[in-house]
């Protein structure tokens, strides 16, 4: 994860959902052969990141300024090869429709109006498709910015 450093894992990690490693796949364990994540490589650098961003609250505003007068201002950068799946664009529409700018969770129009006079709102997955959802109308639905990173983060992290 960046620069290789490690990050103290504390409560974010236990948050995760963990499952018994198998003893006989030593790739699937971590360092300490002791426990697996049953997470995307993706979601564990944020949660990586998130506790890092934590730790630097915690340390203070002096430790935090003394740190910034010598950090790189540029950030490095990494090479990402994923997979990713291809949505089928009837189901936005569709789901986005039916929502009539009306977020699902917080049943607030969308934070702004697009070019074409519809309200912004994202199509989430009920069941994710990493995890075997379909993409259907009946496991999406329309959230506001907002309800859908809580969504995401509630979870992922609780």
């Amino acid at each position: 994860f960046g620069n290789g450093s490690w990050f103290t894992a504390n409560y974010n990690l236990m948050r995760l959902p963990w499952r018994k490693p198998d003893p006989a796949d030593r790739e699937s364990k971590d360092m300490f052969g002791s426990i697996e994540v049953d997470c995307s490589p993706e979601l564990l650098r944020q949660v990586f990141f998130q506790n890092a961003v934590e730790q630097a609250v915690r340390d203070g505003e002096s430790v935090r300024l003394q740190r910034l007068a010598t950090a790189n201002k540029l950030p490095e950068k990494r090479l990402v090869t994923r997979y990713e799946f291809v949505r089928n664009p009837n189901v936005v529409a569709q789901v986005l429709h039916q929502a009539q700018g009306k977020c699902n969770q917080c049943r607030e129009s969308g934070p702004f109006l697009r070019n074409d006079g519809t309200y912004f709102l994202e199509v989430h997955h009920i069941q994710p498709l990493s995890q075997g959802g379909e993409d259907s109308v009946k496991n999406a639905e329309a959230l506001c910015p907002n309800c859908h990173r809580e969504r995401h983060y509630r979870l992922s992290l609780d």
